[in-house]
């Protein structure tokens, strides 16, 4: 028999909130809401991050791969996630 991933809810597997603006060539996401925070990772234009739902004075939480960390919300575009595509 052929494997199948568990599923937990209806939602989709993976659903994302935000694309990286294309107006920059990428944006810092930063261990907490300060532009002077850590850097863990970059994530170049057109990238999708997935929101947690934290926000702070114009920071937005997401996730970026396994990476969770912040990035300046004015650098994101959100994703219309009320339209889903059907598979198959």
């Amino acid at each position: 028999p052929g494997s199948t991933l568990p599923q937990e809810s209806n939602e989709p597997a993976t659903r994302f909130d935000y694309t990286v603006s294309s107006d920059v060539i990428g944006v810092n996401v930063r261990a907490t809401p300060n532009a002077e925070a850590e850097l863990l990772v970059g994530a170049p234009a057109g990238s999708e991050l997935q929101a947690t739902g934290e926000t702070a004075r114009g920071w937005v939480q997401v996730r970026f791969g396994d990476i969770t960390g912040w990035v300046a919300a004015k650098y994101l575009i959100p994703v219309d996630t009320s339209i889903e595509l059907e598979e198959g």
